[in-house]
Protein backbone atom coordinates (compact mmCIF):
# COMPACT_ATOMS: atom_id res chain seq x y z
CA UNK A 1 0.00 0.00 0.00
CA UNK A 2 2.88 2.36 0.82
CA UNK A 3 4.83 1.39 -2.27
CA UNK A 4 3.17 1.72 -5.67
CA UNK A 5 6.11 0.07 -7.45
CA UNK A 6 5.88 -3.14 -5.41
CA UNK A 7 2.91 -5.34 -6.33
CA UNK A 8 1.07 -7.19 -3.54
CA UNK A 9 0.61 -10.56 -5.29
CA UNK A 10 3.76 -12.77 -5.36
CA UNK A 11 2.66 -13.88 -8.81
CA UNK A 12 3.86 -10.56 -10.19
CA UNK A 13 7.63 -10.03 -10.27
CA UNK A 14 8.92 -6.93 -8.49
CA UNK A 15 9.73 -4.58 -11.34
CA UNK A 16 11.08 -1.12 -10.48
CA UNK A 17 10.78 -0.14 -14.13
CA UNK A 18 7.00 -0.30 -14.00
Amino acid sequence: MGKLRSPCPPSTPWTPSL
